[in-house]
């Protein structure tokens, strides 16, 4: 993938959500390697205001161009700009249109990846 776009830097994770018996969600974990979750669940006090919260409620994917100028940031979208990934993408995992998890691509370059990629 990286030779294909010719990103070397990119980066991918993988996210799956835990669910109970009514679906809701009740937490995350890593499936192999989550650039989020790399060192553990974010201490966040705004879950609702991530840009997972955004991608689980609409049911699309989200890019965002550079997260160090991204307004409202929280715990998730630090722990990402921390390891030096500034351009990162988002897309949800369905399952009959129920969000299973997520696949994470980033880069630490602003503006590198886009739908055009």
């Amino acid at each position: 993938m990286r030779s294909l776009v010719r990103i070397p830097e990119l980066e991918f994770g993988i996210v799956a959500l835990d669910r109970c018996l009514n679906g809701e969600v009740t937490g995350a974990r890593s499936i192999g390697r989550s650039l989020v979750l790399s060192r553990g669940m974010p201490q966040c006090t705004d879950p609702d205001q991530t840009i997972f919260a955004e991608v689980y409620e609409s049911g699309l994917p989200v890019l965002s161009n550079d997260l160090s100028v991204r307004e409202g940031n929280t715990a998730f979208e630090m722990e990402v700009l921390e390891q030096g990934l500034k351009n990162y993408y988002l897309a949800p995992l369905l399952n009959d249109e129920i969000p299973m998890g997520f696949f994470e691509v980033g880069v630490p370059q602003a503006s590198s990846i886009s739908v055009l990629n």
